[in-house]
């Protein structure tokens, strides 16, 4: 079902990619990147016009042509995608709440990836010494509730924009080091979120 009444931001569309690494699926072993990233659709939001793919499509491939040619022509265009820290401020600055996407949005966050893997757990057959990162997509409505639009294997990870490249390569680090200088045996061991 399309989420007919999204939170908009400066009138347009976005989403959340986050980051979801899987050391084990019996038991389930989940570790959730604490950055996210909201990337935003190049128009504006409008329900008349459900074709404009760059009014309801957020994917950095589709909108990178669109703003680079606002931006060429001086006419900027805003950000593409914002870190989770920056939707944070935002939020707080909109709801007048200022712990509203640490205390409310992230653990629910948290509960759909969590119920999202689950359901799929019984399917997986894990292999020894393995682990898989995954690129979950969700979107949060005018209410601030999450819903999940897909669960990406092998999620795109080049840096094509600033912010992606930043949190990408940090996020990258920080699984290589769990995964490696942990170990996965160790992190079987570990109940994760």
């Amino acid at each position: 079902k399309y989420v007919e009444r999204p939170l908009l931001v400066d009138g347009k569309k976005f989403d959340l990619r986050c980051w979801v690494l899987v050391t084990g699926w019996n038991p389930l072993c989940i570790w959730i990147y604490d950055e996210s990233l909201a990337r935003f659709c190049s128009d504006p939001w409008d329900l008349c016009h459900i074709g404009n793919r760059f009014a309801h499509l957020s994917n950095v491939s589709v909108n990178k042509d669109a703003y680079n040619a606002r931006a060429e022509a001086g006419g900027g265009g805003g950000e593409q995608v914002w870190s989770s820290e920056t939707l944070a401020a935002h939020l707080a600055k909109i709801t007048g709440r200022p712990d509203v996407w640490r205390k409310e949005v992230q653990p629910k966050i948290k509960e759909l990836v969590t119920v999202s893997l689950r359901s799929a757990q019984n399917e997986i057959k894990q292999r020894k010494g393995s682990f898989e990162l995954y690129g979950l997509d969700i979107i949060l409505d005018d209410s601030l509730q999450p819903w999940l639009l897909e669960i990406n294997l092998s999620p795109d990870l080049r840096g094509t924009t600033p912010v992606k490249a930043a949190i990408g390569h940090a996020m990258i680090e920080d699984m290589l080091t769990l995964v490696l200088d942990i170990g996965l045996d160790a992190l079987h061991k570990v109940p994760a979120i």
